[in-house]
Order: structure tokens, then C-alpha cells, then sequence
């Protein structure tokens, strides 16, 4: 082990044939309005803009009677146990995280900087201060935080949400550690997607890099935390630490490895984890100091390396259930053993349950989500389909050429 300090749609492809009338058409209407009298440039319609894709990003919920989902262009649904439900949240923008306070309690996040909290009496929209896409939101000891694009971190405080201290550090632990780099979050983060109990995850810009920072070129994955250096005079108000699975580094032909997402327990250390989007998992533990180290599993748990972990869920057996852009649920058991329990086309993105036998999937499923049932005796694990249709008027915002997380489609 080492240590240290996008998929198909699900809509149909478009052969040639279609391709070939639509070329013919152009030419001929040229050819008709280069004969006329007219010498202006022919005006061609422009086609009209896709429907958003009709997908749920995100599952949590408090029990087996309290389910929520939500998705693109301000979906939310909520399960009661009998029967799923539409909920209006006033919003055409995506949402991409939902996390449970406590029982009473939950909040989402979304593009364009949006949170709503649901105390019970329905969802309410809250100032976020931002205007930037929100990917991640969780408890960042003890405190909610919500994550998002070019560094964007929001913190809780009462029911009001303001912003963080930005400056940060790289520190070379074979040095003292001593400073390697001194960075903004504004200006060094490209993203931050997941927020853990001990670390917020995503991506930075490579202080070194040479270029255009284009897409997700030049950045790489890393974990943001305290900066607990032993002199206060020196410390800063976070410390990064690059993250990645592979060894090879960010040079051409190889995707930049970005933190996907992350389980969290402030009680059991063990299970913590972190997900890249190349499919590679880290669990966190301690080194022989007692500093806190995210350790590399041997095997990258997707085929592909350009295809990632989603989201992971854990049970009270401490056993790990992952999910990934290559359309797999696994299991991986305490020991390292790993097993993969379902196989699809489509990404799948979010994974939350009560137990094995009492899972949901979210993903790139047109106006569908999974409920699944693992029987851990039997060996089987079985999946059933629920319909959840977007409304009409969600049909109207085009596609981005991004997905959820604000990295370039693929």
C-alpha cells in the first residue's frame, strides 16, 4: 500500500444516415439561395438547444420511510415509504449534494450557488454569499461546509453562511516540515467537490505548471485540512496535501486525478475514505506520530482509468459499497476483499441505504432511479427500476458542456 503525507447518456447515438440528409439539405438551400437576386448570406435556423439530461446526482435520507433524490434543473424527490414525490425548490439549477444534519435536519446544495435547508416543514432557500457552482457539503469538524468551484468554501454559522480564511500551505514533512508553496484558494483551487468529517477533498492548480489551465489540464487531486504546524507563528489557515493514484504524472495522454468524493465518520477512523475520478481509493489512518495519513488501496477499483468513483456508502459492518462512472455497485469487506454486485451502462453517482437489503442508486438514468436489494446470505443482489419523470418545464436549460462536479464532459 502506498501512502501519504464521463459515461454514455442512455439516449441513442445518431448514425451516419442522418448525418449525410441533414449535409445534403445545407448544400442544396446554399446552391437555392446562391441563384437569387438577394447577395446577402443565406440566414440557416439554428437547431434548438437539448433538453438537460434528466438525471439525479444524489440519494440520502433518515430512514427507510425518508428518502430524498435529487438531480438536474432543481429535481427533488422524497420517498415516504409508499410513494415518491415531487418537490418544488423554486430552482432550475442542478442540484448535486444532499446531507442529513440530523434526523430533523437536511440540507442541499447545487450550481449557481444554491443551499436550501428542510427542517421538516418543506425546503427553504438560504443566502450561500456565492454565486459559484457548490459540489460538496458536509460537517467539516463539526461545522457545515459547503464546497464548490475555483476554491469556493461557505461555513455555517447560525443560520447565516460566510466565508473562510483562503491562505494555505504545502509543507515537505522531510524538512521539518517547512513550507514548499504558499497558495490561495482562490486563485491555486480549481475545485473542491467533497467535504470529510477530517478533510475537505478536490483539486488544485499545479504551482509548477506550464500552459493553459484548460479544463482539468495542469491540476491534480489533493485534500485540504488544519494546518496544525508545531510553530503558530508560521501556521497557515489550511494545508494541502496532494492526493493521487497513479504515479504517473500530469503530462499528456494522462487525465488529471481529481478527488471525487468521500465517506465520513468522526468515530470510526477506519471508516473514512476518499474516491478519485481515475478509481483509485484511499482510507485514512495514522502513521506511527499519530498524524493522520490517507493510505492507497493496491488496486484501483475501475477498469478504465479515465473513470472513477462516484459515491461510497458505508454500513454498520464497516463494510465499504462503491459506485462508479463505469456503471458498477461493489462491495469491498473489511479485510480488502472486493467484489462487484452489479454491472450497467450508465454512470451511477450516488449510493445511500439503511442496510445491504435497502439500497438506492442515482445516476446518468434518464428519469429512473435503482432500489436495490443485497442479501449477504444468499448472495444475491437484485435490482428494481423506479420511474421518476421530469416535468415539462424543467425541459428548457441547455445542456453544459461540464457535468455536476464542473469537470469538462469526456
Amino acid at each position: 500500500m502506498n501512502s501519504f503525507a464521463p459515461m454514455p447518456t442512455g439516449k441513442p447515438r445518431h448514425g451516419l444516415k442522418p448525418v449525410l440528409m441533414l449535409l445534403v439539405a445545407v448544400v442544396a438551400f446554399s446552391l437555392i439561395a446562391g441563384c437569387g437576386d438577394d447577395e446577402a448570406d443565406p440566414t440557416f435556423p439554428k437547431n434548438p438547444p437539448p433538453d438537460p439530461d434528466p438525471w439525479f446526482f444524489d440519494v440520502q435520507g433518515t430512514a427507510a420511510n425518508d428518502v430524498w433524490v435529487a438531480g438536474n434543473v432543481g429535481i427533488m424527490y422524497h420517498f415516504d415509504g409508499t410513494d415518491w414525490t415531487l418537490t418544488d425548490l423554486g430552482s432550475d439549477n442542478a442540484v448535486t449534494k444532499i446531507h442529513v444534519e440530523d434526523l430533523n435536519t437536511l440540507y442541499a446544495c447545487g450550481h449557481g450557488g444554491k443551499i436550501w435547508r428542510n427542517t421538516g416543514g418543506g425546503w427553504s432557500s438560504m443566502d450561500s454569499g456565492t454565486n459559484d457552482n457548490l459540489y460538496g457539503l458536509g460537517s467539516f469538524f463539526g461545522t457545515l461546509h459547503a464546497v464548490g468551484h475555483s476554491g469556493t468554501i461557505r461555513r455555517l454559522g447560525g443560520s447565516s453562511w460566510g466565508g473562510v480564511a483562503s491562505g494555505m500551505v504545502i509543507r515537505d514533512p522531510t524538512r521539518d516540515d517547512a513550507a514548499i508553496d504558499t497558495l490561495s484558494l482562490t486563485q491555486d483551487v480549481a475545485s473542491l467537490t467533497t467535504v470529510n468529517h477530517y478533510f475537505i477533498g478536490g483539486a488544485y492548480r499545479l504551482p509548477n505548471f506550464t500552459g493553459d489551465y484548460t479544463g482539468q489540464y495542469g491540476t491534480d487531486g489533493m485534500v485540504l485540512g488544519e494546518d496544525s504546524y508545531f510553530n503558530p507563528a508560521e501556521r497557515f489557515d489550511w494545508l494541502l496535501r496532494p492526493v493521487r493514484g497513479s504515479d504517473v504524472s500530469n503530462i499528456s495522454g494522462y487525465y488529471p486525478e481529481w478527488i471525487n468524493c468521500s465517506t465520513s465518520d468522526e468515530l470510526n477512523l477506519a471508516n473514512n475514505y476518499l474516491g478519485t475520478d481515475q478509481g483509485w481509493l484511499f482510507q485514512l489512518g495514522e502513521d506511527l506520530s499519530g498524524d493522520r495519513v490517507w493510505t492507497k488501496n493496491d488496486y484501483r477499483v475501475t477498469t478504465t482509468e479515465s473513470e472513477g468513483i462516484r459515491d461510497m456508502w458505508v454500513n454498520t459492518d464497516g463494510n465499504l459499497y462503491l459506485v462508479t462512472s463505469e456503471g458498477q455497485v461493489l462491495r469491498q469487506l473489511a479485510d480488502g476483499t472486493r467484489e462487484v454486485l452489479y454491472d450497467q451502462q450508465a454512470a451511477i453517482t450516488g449510493i445511500w441505504g439503511t442496510a445491504p437489503d435497502n439500497l438506492y442508486l442515482v445516476g446518468y438514468m434518464n428519469e429512473m432511479i435503482l432500489h436495490a436489494v443485497h442479501d449477504t446470505m444468499a448472495g444475491t443482489f437484485t435490482v428494481q427500476q423506479i420511474s421518476l419523470p421530469f416535468p415539462d418545464n424543467k425541459r428548457l436549460v441547455e445542456r453544459s458542456a461540464f457535468d455536476e462536479l464542473g469537470r469538462p464532459r469526456r
